[in-house]
């Protein structure tokens, strides 16, 4: 009978103590709420009252019962319905809703930077991958079906920052874009890999028509490094109804840079110098008669070699004189054969 009451007395024990730890782990919980109420009601005109009813204080915040607690929320809601009642009380309002102004701007600064930076990634993605600006205008319809990509430009052009201006000017009897040989070469030696000092040039012209049926044809002029990636880049390009007008006007920019860099090189990193070399320039029969302001294949004096005359034979031009006086570079520059040049 005593063991069964000792393990009567234990249970009892037990329930006692864990309910005695709940309440105060439930009050631990409530410290910095009640901290908060606290702190507004003593700074209320109710002050006095409540301090003379002697509320727990956060040193003896274990004592608080149930009804000490309700008596706590019912003046926390009663006062912060009434944000004017006291000066401090409009002063912590308007602090709390500037925090919460500043957090949402917050949030919104930081949503604003990941849709920028998520736009640049794909704008990245499209240039490397040489996407078509039809293919990107169906990715964006795509993605700003999502209410996260809401704010993303609907045009290509507007997503790869397309400039307005193409920097185009005029060139009887169509337009030049000059692109520029450093700045390729700048983005070459970008590459880690790329630990050379030297660069050897190739550079090249050709027409190309653009359309059957408009005479509307581009004329590039392609660079390539041999000696790095031998990948072609732009230098410059022509569009017009016609080839240029005058070969010197097209070709003035390539020829003025490419003598600076002849010359002088050019620098890497502010720290590294590269030397170029021009190794040649390369053309087919017309272009090179363009380039060069001189006959075309066809014509009787267009031989480069030397300085025979052609003989027309069964509708077109033929050369059977073997032995010729040679065409040197003095000569040529000279122009001491009027007939070959134009």
């Amino acid at each position: 009978m005593e063991e069964s009451q000792r393990r009567k007395y234990r249970r009892h024990v037990a329930r006692d103590t864990s309910a005695e730890l709940s309440l105060l782990q439930n009050l631990r919980n409530q410290e910095p709420i009640l901290k908060t109420i606290r702190t507004v009601l003593l700074h209320s005109e109710e002050a006095p009252r409540l301090l003379e009813s002697e509320i727990a204080t956060p040193s003896n915040a274990n004592e608080i019962n149930s009804d000490q607690i309700n008596c706590f929320q019912s003046n926390w809601d009663k006062y912060s319905s009434e944000p004017n009642s006291s000066g401090n009380t409009a002063n912590d309002s308007d602090e709390s809703e500037s925090d919460g102004n500043d957090h949402s701007e917050s949030e919104d600064h930081d949503s604003d930077e990941e849709t920028i930076s998520f736009m640049v990634q794909l704008a990245k993605l499209c240039v490397d991958h040489q996407l078509t600006h039809t293919c990107v205008n169906a990715i964006l319809k795509l993605v700003k079906k999502h209410q996260c990509f809401h704010e993303f430009p609907k045009d290509a052009r507007t997503l790869l920052k397309t400039p307005r201006q193409s920097g185009t000017e005029m060139m009887e009897p169509g337009e030049y874009i000059h692109f520029g040989i450093t700045r390729h070469l700048n983005r070459e030696f970008c590459k880690p890999d790329n630990d050379t000092h030297v660069v050897i040039l190739q550079v090249s012209t050709d027409g190309i028509p653009i359309t059957r049926s408009t005479n509307a044809q581009f004329w590039p002029i392609m660079g390539c490094a041999i000696n790095l990636s031998r990948k072609p880049f732009v230098i410059g390009v022509y569009c017009g109804t016609n080839k240029p007008k005058n070969n010197q006007t097209f070709l003035q920019k390539t020829l003025d840079e490419l003598k600076d860099l002849l010359l002088n090189s050019f620098m890497v990193n502010n720290n590294v110098r590269v030397e170029v070399f021009l190794h040649s320039f390369i053309a087919d029969a017309p272009a090179r008669a363009f380039i060069t302001a001189t006959k075309g294949h066809s014509g009787y004096f267009s031989c480069l070699k030397c300085k025979i005359e052609g003989e027309y034979y069964k509708n077109r031009v033929i050369f059977v004189t073997i032995n010729c006086p040679v065409r040197t570079n003095e000569m040529f520059r000279l122009k001491t054969q009027e007939e070959h040049h134009i």
